[in-house]
């Protein structure tokens, strides 16, 4: 019998301790009577933030994790340092640019971290190595502002979208350009206003962008001679869209606007699965964990919020110090921290372990082996024949039987799976 690798142990996921923690946190809120809505909360939560700077007079726009979860870049309006690159385990500066008199409205890294890409106000595009570190390019796109950007997934394209309604498109190693997709004067299905926010899913096969003219629009960017085929237009926000995020495994887009809603598409056939209200004000940042299971939004009415993607419960409310504008957060690839940044120029890192309650498991952890596997997991730390049940991305049951130690999964689509036998759950991967 094969014996298990004391590296796969897995634990009670942190969405079983947020259900547990959830009616705690409830009867605290009805102790202190604070039921209002998330503008007036004003708990400051300092034991959960394991650090805040504020190293500018100047508000803060953007935030983005390194691949590996090491460094943190953010980018600034006017007055100081432009872009900087932190130390994610204390805050230090590793990094920062000059003091240009201009606004950058958004930051990404490349898959490799080799790169960052700023969106700035003036409609020009810039390119740091952070290997070296230095300015590769600054191009002016000719969009008369740009608000969003982001690589393809190899890290070889950047798409900017501009406040003309085109999606300008370069090589990233040089800045030569490298197509576009055309506005409304052009392209019938393109925008007919600025574009606030661009994002390619993770295989880059789709591209979305949201905009002033209150639409999302989903575009098929597989094929470099056509980037201009339309897959969806999604027309239900009643304002400026300011952020579009696909989820890791493309079966959903997240969509916030000023109109205080965000918005969950199924891409299988472009339908609104659910309109959330967590919010009070404009929703200006979403950001999605590594693995799908939850979604962080951060608004004008002075929170982010944490909530699930099984179910769309709101989990938990992250609020400031200072109470201010929420326009940037980022999730650590590690689902570990998340960073929010603020319109004065803060940028706090909060422990999210911490902060929803995560405690030492209260029964016997389930080894699972192999993991990643493709026919058959084996499962340690039963004492009996036990139902399971095998839940997909989207909270449903696709697989259910009982079992005592191996279950078969050669049926499955490959991808990321939970694993649920009684109150234990693990994480299962279908190579």
């Amino acid at each position: 019998m094969v014996k298990p690798n004391p590296q796969t142990v897995v634990q009670e996921p942190k969405i079983t301790y947020i259900y547990r923690m959830k009616g705690r946190l409830l009867a605290v809120f009805v102790v202190f009577g604070i039921l209002f809505p998330v503008s007036g909360f004003s708990q400051t939560f300092y034991g959960d933030t394991l650090w805040t700077r504020d190293y500018s007079s100047s508000g803060a726009f953007s935030c983005a994790f390194s691949p590996d979860g090491t460094r943190l870049a953010v980018a600034y309006e006017c007055m100081g340092p432009m872009v900087r690159v932190l130390n994610v385990n204390n805050g230090q500066v590793i990094w920062e640019s000059g003091t240009p008199d201009l606004c950058l409205y958004n930051i990404q890294f490349s898959s490799s971290g080799q790169y960052i890409a700023i969106a700035e106000e003036l409609g020009h595009l810039v390119v740091v190595d952070i290997t070296i570190p230095d300015t590769v390019y600054n191009i002016d796109t000719q969009t008369g502002g740009l608000n969003g950007v982001d690589f393809s997934p190899a890290g070889d394209y950047i798409y900017a979208g501009g406040n003309d309604g085109t999606i300008r498109i370069y090589e990233t190693a040089t800045g030569s350009f490298a197509g576009m997709i055309s506005n409304s004067m052009i392209n019938p299905n393109g925008h007919t206003d600025g574009i606030l926010t661009v994002d390619v899913s993770a295989t880059g096969h789709y591209l979305a962008t949201g905009s002033k003219d209150n639409t999302v629009k989903i575009w098929d960017i597989s094929d470099n001679d056509n980037l201009e085929t339309i897959v969806y237009n999604f027309t239900d926000h009643m304002a400026d869209v300011k952020t579009v995020k696909f989820t890791p495994f493309e079966d959903r887009v997240l969509t916030g606007s000023v109109d205080d809603m965000i918005h969950s598409y199924r891409m299988s056939d472009g339908t609104l699965d659910t309109m959330l209200a967590f919010h009070t004000a404009d929703v200006n940042t979403i950001d999605i964990s590594a693995d799908g299971s939850f979604a962080v939004s951060g608004s004008n009415d002075q929170s982010a919020i944490m909530f699930n993607l099984f179910n769309y419960d709101s989990i938990t409310v992250f609020t400031n110090q200072l109470q201010t504008r929420v326009n940037g957060v980022a999730i650590s690839p590690q689902m570990d921290k998340l960073a929010a940044v603020n319109h004065i120029g803060f940028v706090i890192l909060y422990d999210i372990q911490t902060f929803i309650g995560i405690e030492e498991p209260e029964i016997e952890s389930l080894i699972i082996y192999p993991n990643p596997a493709t026919d058959f997991i084996n499962i340690s730390g039963l004492d009996d024949i036990s139902p399971y049940e095998l839940i997909n991305l989207n909270g449903q049951v696709i697989q259910h039987g009982i079992t005592s130690q191996i279950i078969p999964i050669h049926s499955l689509s490959k991808g990321i799976y939970i694993l649920r036998i009684e109150n234990r759950f693990a994480r299962i991967i279908k190579q």
